[in-house]
């Protein structure tokens, strides 16, 4: 398993799942309280992000060819897991990652990650 799956499953309630199983998408999917907080297919990350869309835009405009802003939030990184376990900005993607699931995951579940309650 990848460093960034790993610190995906550290937060409270985080499971790997499969997204579209089956089907020309499936994808690894990493959830919290049955949502989906990020996307995980081979060639790519998705997340979903508000405080730091200024900051993926900016990257957005600077590098389109690895970052994607699109529809309510969500923000399309272009590199494979591995390049981004290895990747300098692996700081980033968990802040992001963290951002991530704090907008969708239950609310009890991101009160945990709050007091530290994993």
């Amino acid at each position: 398993m990848d460093e960034l799956s790993r610190r995906a499953l550290r937060l409270p309630g985080a499971a790997e799942d499969i997204a579209c199983a089956g089907t020309s998408l499936e994808c690894r999917t990493i959830t919290a309280g049955g949502k989906t907080f990020l996307f995980l297919p081979k060639t790519e990350i998705r997340l979903k992000l508000r405080d730091s869309l200024p900051e993926a835009e900016a990257l957005a405009a600077a590098e389109p060819e690895t970052y994607r802003v699109g529809a309510h939030g969500w923000v399309t990184i272009r590199l494979s897991i591995a390049e981004a376990a290895a990747d300098p900005a692996l700081d980033r993607l968990e802040r992001w990652l963290v951002e991530s699931f704090r907008l969708i995951a239950p609310r009890k579940l991101v009160a945990q990650l709050a007091t530290g309650d994993a």
